[in-house]
């Protein structure tokens, strides 16, 4: 075909080997076209010649396999021909329903911008994982005789899993508080100060606002199973305040509940000083007559 190169194209008459044979053509390339619809074929082959100025020869599909060797005569024995066999694949059909124009000069790209380390801060605000906090207290008694019942110290500890914003876990501790009972109204002579004795259990849901500054505050609630003791003593006093009467030096079990508000001061990476203040309450049980309260200020760490 004059010497100019061929494109063997076949389903060219429809879809994707039509359009295909438009674009070869309008590039000045001869064509084959192969397909089924013969009638399309020569109007496809008119149009294109008449366009452009190509040759453009058809060859219906069912007729292939007679004039194989009539094609290979005719179109491959030609010096200087060159076949194109193109199929109607998304790969062949790539570059020619390219939005843009056809890149001859080498793609070049900028080098890769380095990945960023978060800082220290962000990782402590997108923290998830292990919590342990332990704390020293001060337990503080409501609506009870201040010369008698005073001010003691609590021990703290408390382990969870931190999920951002919640926290749930397990506290466990221990507290005593001073009861002096020489100062009883009536009690006459003989008696010294003895340590009233809190051992506690406390399953715990803690509710959290992690950011990106030094600082964490939190609230927190508590369901607590108490165990209370105080030293045995001849003191019969009678009514509610059993605790200041207890004859037998054992463990007296009462249920309770803790609501807390604490702040977090951020020292160094996943570490913190912890200071809040505790309310607690425990209900009539084996120890207690009636419902008694205390307040606990508290410091401690707490690491996350």
């Amino acid at each position: 075909m004059d010497g100019r190169e061929t494109a063997l194209i076949t389903g060219a008459s429809m879809g994707i080997g039509k359009e295909l044979a438009k674009i070869f053509a309008s590039g000045g390339r001869d064509l084959v076209l192969v397909a089924r619809r013969e009638d399309k074929l020569q109007n496809l082959a008119q149009e294109l010649e008449s366009a452009h100025g190509i040759r453009a020869h058809v060859v219906p599909a069912d007729k292939v396999a007679r004039h194989a060797y009539r094609m290979n005569a005719r179109f491959c024995a030609v010096a200087g021909v060159l076949a194109v066999l193109l199929s109607t694949s998304a790969t062949s059909a790539q570059g020619a329903w390219a939005s843009e124009p056809y890149q001859t000069s080498p793609y070049t790209t900028g080098s890769p911008e380095p990945y960023a380390q978060p800082s220290s801060a962000q990782k402590v605000a997108a923290h998830r994982g292990y919590m342990g906090a332990f704390s020293l207290g001060v337990p503080v008694w409501l609506k009870v005789d201040s010369n008698v019942v005073r001010p003691g110290a609590e021990l703290y500890g408390f382990g969870g899993f931190d999920m951002g914003y919640v926290v749930f876990g397990l506290g466990l501790g221990a507290a005593w508080t001073p009861i002096k009972f020489y100062n009883i109204p009536g009690i006459g002579t003989g008696f010294d100060r003895r340590p009233m004795t809190r051992l506690f259990l406390s399953p715990e849901f803690r509710v959290q606002v992690p950011n990106r500054s030094p600082l964490l505050p939190y609230i927190g609630i508590s369901f607590d199973a108490n165990w209370w003791r105080v030293r045995e003593t001849d003191v019969v006093c009678g009514g509610a305040y059993y605790y200041y009467c207890a004859r037998i030096a054992v463990f007296r079990f009462t249920p309770g509940m803790t609501a807390k508000l604490g702040l977090a001061f951020r020292v160094a990476s996943g570490s913190f000083i912890d200071i809040g203040v505790k309310y607690s309450l425990t209900g009539p049980g084996s120890f207690f007559f009636r419902r008694e309260q205390w307040i606990t200020p508290y410091i401690g760490m707490l690491f996350r």
